[in-house]
């Protein structure tokens, strides 16, 4: 069995390119689709499925879509059953309005919000950027294809200058939107309240089919709703929802196979290992791969692999130890973990040392701007660059000298430094935004481990 790879072409296209001359075209027959419009397949297909339709012969891909267009969107994207309660969960959206079951049915993917009079959908308002990263979020989670993004570490948001504009319930969505590379922004802006045009709407849609807090009161906030529980009065064997695990040893991986369980009320498989413990469950010991498919038993690790949650071996599978295994098959009411295995993964795990994972730093002086240019790091760990300057020490670090730009992708190696950006600042900082002035500068490589490495310093003026 092959691993399952999270791909990452389910990456949106957030920025809307100018439109160029209007021509007709042969699949979607929109005047004002040209064949080299960004959005065009997704546009196609979306119509191909009478999920978005056109006016009259036009699609009007830089129109907003306001939040129950969205909601209708949604559910006939996502193929969900609709809902039609008695009661309405909102008082802004009426029993004969003609998104109401949209709205209800769309509630646990969406956003709504609370005045402390009740809650409120406000339906003829524009879908923004952070409404559209809890939507793809949680609908990426409902097919099983990432993690659970409400427990996402909101620390990658620091890389942003407008992290405060971000709705605080809504923080660990767009967390693991950008975690993800689903929604990045640009310029370090995140953009949150941006609105949706119909052509990201396709976009983002057309990726959900091609696979599925507390709230404060005392002023107006954005709150994200639940999924209710389904109810059944059909009472589960607890040994049908136990998994019964096995494994096996195929070159450089070892392959877990486990009996599929009840499928009634199931959430998910979690993957366990310990080095220590003897008796591992999630969520207790972490975990190395989520499975929202209650059909799929078989998953596969090697060393290097990553691990998440509370772990004893520092986040990374190594190859040389003797782990002890368990599947935890996790359901609406309750955890139940496998019999446990000991295995022996193969291969070797080096421990990288400082020198693999310390960026090399070179620059190149333009008008517009100062290059920098550093080897990447091919370290197993990797989770970002941190672009670091300041004024006085020769040698500034993150976290203590703040940083000017975060870069998640360990292939990109280079960043353009130019006046007028805005710097966050550390507690030894002192900047606030680039100047031209001369600057000692760094690339500090983070790793999930925890450790921080420096690059050598560069001093130069930014023109």
């Amino acid at each position: 069995m092959k691993k399952r790879i999270v791909a990452l072409w389910l990456g949106l296209v957030m920025t809307v390119l100018m439109l160029g001359t209007a021509s007709a075209t042969e699949e979607s027959g929109y005047t004002d689709v040209p064949e080299d419009h960004w959005a065009k397949d997704a546009i196609d297909l979306m119509t191909e499925q009478g999920i978005i339709s056109g006016y009259d012969g036009y699609f009007r891909p830089e129109d907003t879509v306001s939040r129950a267009e969205f909601a209708k969107m949604l559910v006939n994207t996502l193929d969900l059953e609709e809902k039609n309660p008695s009661t309405a969960s909102f008082v802004d959206v009426g029993k004969d309005a003609w998104y109401y079951t949209y709205v209800e049915t769309a509630k646990a993917y969406l956003t709504g919000y609370t005045s402390g009079g009740g809650y409120k959908f406000k339906p003829d308002e524009p879908s923004v950027r952070e409404d559209m990263a809890v939507a793809v979020m949680k609908g990426l989670y409902a097919k099983g294809m990432v993690e659970d993004p409400s427990k996402t570490n909101i620390g990658i948001l620091e890389g942003y200058t407008d992290e405060a504009a971000i709705s605080s319930n809504l923080r660990t969505f767009v967390a693991a939107a950008i975690n993800e590379g689903i929604m990045v922004g640009s310029n370090n802006k995140f953009e949150p309240m941006d609105n949706l045009t119909r052509a990201e709407a396709a976009t983002l849609l057309a990726r959900l089919m091609d696979d599925e807090e507390k709230i404060v009161f005392d002023e107006e906030s954005k709150v994200v709703f639940e999924e209710e529980a389904s109810s059944s009065d059909t009472t589960v064997d607890s040994n049908s929802l136990t998994p019964i695990l096995t494994a096996q040893v195929k070159e450089n991986e070892v392959y877990f196979d486990w009996s599929g369980t009840a499928s009634e009320g199931f959430k998910y498989y979690k993957v366990v290992l310990s080095l220590g413990d003897s008796t591992p469950s999630y969520s207790e010991n972490g975990y190395a791969a989520a499975i929202s498919r209650n059909s799929e038993t078989q998953w596969s690790v090697e060393s290097g692999d990553a691990y998440y949650g509370t772990n004893d071996f520092g986040g990374v599978i190594k190859g040389g130890k003797t782990y002890y295994a368990a599947i935890t098959a996790v359901y609406e009411d309750g955890k139940y973990t496998s019999n446990v295995i000991r295995v022996s993964m193969p291969g070797t795990y080096t421990e990288p040392s400082g020198k693999d994972r310390t960026p090399e730093l070179s620059y190149t002086r333009t008008d517009e701007g100062v290059i920098l240019d550093w080897t990447a790091t091919t370290a197993e760990g990797f989770s970002y660059y941190k672009v670091v300057l300041s004024q006085s020490y020769d040698k500034p670090y993150y976290p203590d000298y703040g940083y000017l730009t975060y870069i998640s992708d360990a292939s990109k190696s280079t960043y353009t430094v130019k006046t007028g950006t805005g710097y966050n600042n550390g507690s030894k900082g002192g900047i606030t935004k680039v100047e031209s002035e001369g600057y000692y500068m760094t690339i500090t490589a983070c790793y999930k481990d925890g450790m921080k490495y420096t690059s050598n310093a560069v001093y130069v003026t930014v023109p």
